[in-house]
């Protein structure tokens, strides 16, 4: 009777543990969102210039279309539910415009290799849910059956945004001239790429040289100084794309100054940690550098003009309730 008892007792017991673990006992908590940009890598399949360029994506092609917000997240495993814990990630990140709900979320798992594409109410009227498997089958796990994730990230990005913005529209076949069109203007786009390649390159150079001449007068300055080479290039091109003292530095410095006298907390957009400020030598830009690589080793980060908007995703949305499409790789 004993044993009988202990028996039972025991199955009770597992039946327990099964039903809470499927009732989410041990769900897997969801991160925090990106501090800077709308990308988080937490599996580490990203470089910094793979993040970067997808950041720069997104900003680009929020600043034209108010008709997605796409955030993306990479994660190593997730315990629970896979569509439930995407869902619940993109209604605590906000991603999406606030009363508009128009964000997508692009999300993989790297351990179980599923992926989701999240897509709320708003951004539904235009990118479907058959719009989304057709990103996630022909686009998105493609690449990742590869382990091409800043490819497969990259394109289905831009998929997203086309589609939303009419340029195409994924799985639907082109007329003739939709295909053809771009034949009738190839030379012309060739030779424009060309000029633009050319003046590219100069511009480049000359850019180069004149960080060059900084890291020289800096090297003339402080005596027994080193420039080890990914400084070097760090600036250069740092200096590419900063070639100028911006026309509202003066009314910035001030506004830092006056910050630092009253012992205030500075502005987003006047604050070198937050968004990138330009410096005017290689010897200001160094300490900027040193605190703050990602913001000092290339294009940046700026407000825009009225607002330290820098093209986030992240905007108060909401609306997610279960749209989209799930995919394994």
């Amino acid at each position: 009777m004993t044993r009988s008892r202990a028996l039972i007792g025991a199955v009770f017991l597992s039946l327990a543990t099964f039903c809470l673990s499927a009732c989410g006992g041990d769900r897997t908590a969801i991160p925090d969102p990106p501090a800077h940009g709308n990308v988080l890598d937490q599996a580490d399949v990203l470089n910094d210039d793979d993040e970067r360029a997808l950041n720069q994506r997104i900003d680009e092609r929020n600043a034209h279309t108010d008709g997605a917000r796409v955030a993306i997240l990479t994660i190593d495993g997730v315990d629970g539910d896979w569509e439930d814990w995407t869902r619940d990630a993109a209604e605590q990140w906000g991603i999406g415009d606030k009363d508009k709900d128009n964000g997508i979320l692009i999300a993989v798992d790297t351990d179980d290799r599923v992926t989701r594409i999240e897509v709320a109410d708003g951004a539904r009227e235009t990118f479907t849910d058959d719009d989304a498997s057709t990103v996630t089958e022909d686009v998105l796990e493609p690449a990742l059956e590869d382990d091409h994730y800043v490819q497969g990230l990259s394109d289905a990005t831009r998929a997203i945004y086309d589609d939303v913005q009419g340029i195409s529209s994924p799985g639907k076949e082109q007329g003739f001239w939709e295909k053809n069109a771009i034949y009738l203007a190839l030379g012309t786009i060739l030779f424009l790429l060309l000029i633009v390649a050319l003046l590219y390159r100069y511009s480049k150079r000359r850019m180069y040289r004149k960080a060059d001449r900084e890291i020289s007068e800096y090297l003339r300055e402080n005596p027994g100084a080193e420039v080890d080479p990914e400084t070097r290039k760090a600036f250069r091109t740092y200096r590419f794309n900063h070639p100028r003292r911006p026309g509202d530095e003066d009314e910035r410095e001030r506004r830092r100054e006056e910050a630092r006298k009253n012992g205030e907390e500075l502005d987003p957009k006047d604050d070198p940690q937050v968004f990138t400020q330009y410096a005017s030598s290689f010897g200001a830009w160094l300490p900027l550098y040193a605190a703050s690589p990602t913001l000092y080793s290339g294009s940046g980060t700026h407000p825009s003009s009225g607002s330290v908007s820098s093209g986030t995703s992240f905007g108060g949305g909401a609306g997610f309730s279960g749209g989209g499409a799930t995919g394994s790789f």
